[in-house]
């Protein structure tokens, strides 16, 4: 217990319910587990605390007495979207909880709560928030580096290689997965030679600023070389990774670039390797190996899809 105490010490979390007593009782076991918790009863007064302090977790159920928790939510994000918000409800339905995640909760929670599960669910957003701020950290340290692509603003190789060794390490130590995804643009020639490499240069611009707005905080983004990209995904596994993927695949199709002038709609093929599920992933080197294998056979199967290794 004196360990977790320590740990999670400076993690400050908001308790949002009209149950009085349900906001003692969670109060009550998360303080035990050491963070710092404060408790309100409305949506007006949770708008107020979250204008003028900083909360590591927002805990708030959806149904309140002067709205919903989807309004807390959507407060969090317009102020200060670092914070993470986690619903919980005894009145669950799918659409709702689709809607709460798409609007960026971290989690949703089914009434009665499973105390270990919400610890658990905790902990994952404290982990994850903590990863985001590092990697703010880490980019500001290292742009002196010349580690920025200056074409898309986002990481380039070298970068990505720095930071694997590092990751791997840290996957290592403390026995957590670690995924990457290799991505490459279907066909990209043809729009160079139809439009020109300015134009291809843009596209691949309004393509890396699009990929930024779909991942998570922790995560790394890489122009790995011309039109190849990298996600770097921290505490993932092979499953986590190919979820995203598919995400991701999905959008881009979807997406129009250069709305307003040629309308390109791209196509995009991926490659997928984990540490450790991949036996041959347990180096920088190799987990790039292995992604790029896997790239090859998306791009050799037709393209616009995903293979895992």
């Amino acid at each position: 217990m004196g360990e977790g105490l320590s740990l999670n010490k400076n993690t400050t979390i908001l308790i949002v319910d009209d149950n009085s007593k349900m906001c003692e009782t969670l109060s009550d076991i998360l303080s035990e587990e050491g963070y710092s918790t404060f408790k309100v009863e409305s949506v007006g007064q949770a708008k107020a605390n979250i204008k003028d302090n900083f909360y590591n977790i927002i805990l708030t159920d959806l149904k309140l007495e002067d709205g919903l928790g989807l309004d807390v939510l959507r407060a969090v994000k317009a102020h200060n979207p670092d914070m993470y918000v986690i619903i919980f409800t005894a009145f669950s339905s799918m659409d709702t909880a689709v809607t709460a995640l798409n609007e960026g909760a971290f989690a949703y929670l089914q009434k009665p709560l499973n105390i270990n599960e919400l610890k658990l669910t905790i902990q994952k957003a404290v982990k994850m928030q903590s990863l985001t701020f590092e990697n703010r950290q880490l980019l500001r340290e290292f742009k002196e580096f010349s580690l920025i692509d200056p074409h898309t603003g986002l990481y380039n190789y070298r970068y990505l290689k720095l930071r694997l060794a590092k990751e791997l390490t840290r996957s290592k130590r403390y026995a957590q997965p670690i995924s990457v995804i290799m991505m490459d643009i279907d066909y990209f020639k043809s729009i160079n030679d139809v439009y020109g490499h300015p134009y291809g240069d843009f596209i691949l611009n309004s393509l890396a600023q699009f990929m930024l707005k779909l991942t998570r905080g922790s995560d790394v983004v890489v122009r790995f070389g011309g039109e190849e990209f990298v996600f770097l995904m921290l505490d993932s596994n092979k499953e986590g990774a190919l979820i995203f993927a598919r995400r991701i695949l999905q959008k881009i199709n979807e997406h129009v670039f250069d709305e307003k002038g040629n309308k390109i709609n791209l196509k995009v093929s991926m490659g997928i390797a984990s540490f450790p599920e991949d036996s041959l992933a347990d180096t920088e080197d190799g987990l790039i190996d292995v992604a790029d294998k896997a790239l090859c056979c998306a791009k050799e199967a037709g393209g616009n899809r995903i293979y895992t290794s």
